[in-house]
């Protein structure tokens, strides 16, 4: 298996089981739980790890950051702490930078 290096952008994160938890991927689209007409569907825009968290409390915390279909700015949708959580990262061929 090959390891991405330490700060290699992250391309996706699943949540509990690896065949049955929620995955979060960038560039996905998701609709709010409420679900009504007036909240409108937005996209993960990255993925990051906290980095001054683990150096402060030793947890590692993911953020997920999404933007609006619609516009608007970037803002953190979830995160994620004490779970057990798969991380993939993108590969140097995708050609990401990392915006963290």
């Amino acid at each position: 298996m090959n390891r991405a290096p330490i700060n290699a952008p992250i391309r996706k994160i699943t949540i509990g089981d690896p065949q049955g938890g929620f995955a979060f991927q960038v560039g996905q689209q998701v609709r709010p739980k409420d679900g009504g007409a007036s909240f409108k569907p937005f996209e993960i825009t990255r993925i990051v790890r906290d980095e001054n968290n683990y150096f402060i409390f030793k947890q590692i915390v993911y953020i997920i950051y999404a933007k609006r279909l619609d516009g608007g700015p970037e803002f953190v949708w979830n995160y994620f702490e004490r779970q057990t959580i798969r991380v993939e990262c993108f590969q140097p061929e995708d050609n990401v930078s990392n915006t963290n």
